[in-house]
């Protein structure tokens, strides 16, 4: 990867990767639903 390509992007992976562990540590364990989740995905009208 060369210079130019790595300076494309901004912050770095590893920065974002250790701002994310940041929130989920402070975000702490949440407690489970009761109900299970269902998702429905329809392709829309033309």
């Amino acid at each position: 990867m060369s210079a130019r390509f790595a300076d494309a992007f901004w912050p770095p992976a590893d920065e974002l990767a250790e701002a994310a562990e940041r929130i989920r540590a402070r975000l702490g364990d949440w407690p489970t639903g009761t109900a299970a989740w269902r998702l429905c995905v329809a392709a829309p009208d033309v």
